[in-house]
């Protein structure tokens, strides 16, 4: 985890000093930004053996670059780097099943859950955005706000670290590591759109609302339901709301 964020801050150090030596940041065409975004996230399948059950609260924090393509600024490509915590929901499993069929878990000392377990998956992800941006002119009394709408929005996420909290008739488990059951990478496409508030020449405030689906399965899927040996097949893939709060620079 520590070389991960050491690795993001080398990144956005490089980024910025590359930048700043080309003279894109000097003219205004390329701005740097945080942000530390509160979200709620849930997940769905395509599996009628498994049933949604509740969503998560998590956070995204990270940096966020613009480069402007037109000399009004009102068009930019859109990247970043950041990390969400907490990311995922709750599904529950109606037949019985070895559901985590890789991973080794502390708690549950049982392979084959009962039918009703349920699981709330807990996952963090390293992510790197890739969208376009579309800006209004200034308006507003002093001509210091600004809308935008940000799509399509790429995201390219890896996971860093994978949780599960599983409860059911025969086993209860807190944090399990379910690192191996969880796919090595997250693809997901989103939307969104706000407002910018700039306090000083250099500084602007962003607030915007976000959305974001998962295009690629969560899960390994190497399980099976052991009341038939079928192979469990469900793609699961999360979705998230996300309020964005940032400060750009």
């Amino acid at each position: 985890m520590k070389k991960l964020i050491t690795l993001a801050l080398i990144i956005a150090c490089a980024t910025s000093s590359l930048l700043a030596q080309s003279g894109l940041s000097e003219d205004g065409k390329f701005r740097f930004g945080v942000q530390t975004s509160p979200f709620f996230s849930f997940m769905s399948t395509n599996d009628n053996q498994i049933e949604k059950d509740g969503s998560n609260i998590g956070f995204d924090l990270g940096l966020i670059g613009e480069l402007y393509i037109s000399d009004n600024l009102n068009y930019a490509i859109t990247s970043g780097l950041s990390l969400t915590f907490n990311q995922g929901g709750t599904l529950v499993y109606t037949r019985p099943g070895v559901i985590f069929n890789d991973s080794e878990l502390n708690e549950v000392t049982v392979d084959s859950l009962a039918a009703g377990t349920s699981v709330t998956y807990k996952l963090q992800y390293l992510e790197i955005p890739f969208g376009f941006k579309m800006r209004t002119d200034e308006f507003g009394a002093g001509g210091d706000i600004r809308a935008f709408a940000n799509l399509p929005v790429f995201t390219i996420g890896i996971p860093t670290q994978s949780r599960g909290d599983i409860s059911g008739p025969n086993a209860e488990g807190s944090k399990e590591n379910i690192r191996k059951d969880i796919f090595p990478v997250s693809l997901s496409w989103g939307l969104g759109g706000g407002v910018e508030y700039q306090v000083t020449d250099a500084v602007s405030l962003v607030g915007g609302v976000y959305y974001q689906s998962g295009l690629l399965d969560v899960t390994n899927n190497d399980g099976v339901y052991t009341d038939n040996g079928e192979a469990i097949d469900a793609n699961n893939r999360i979705s998230r709301v996300t309020i964005r709060i940032g400060v750009m620079f």
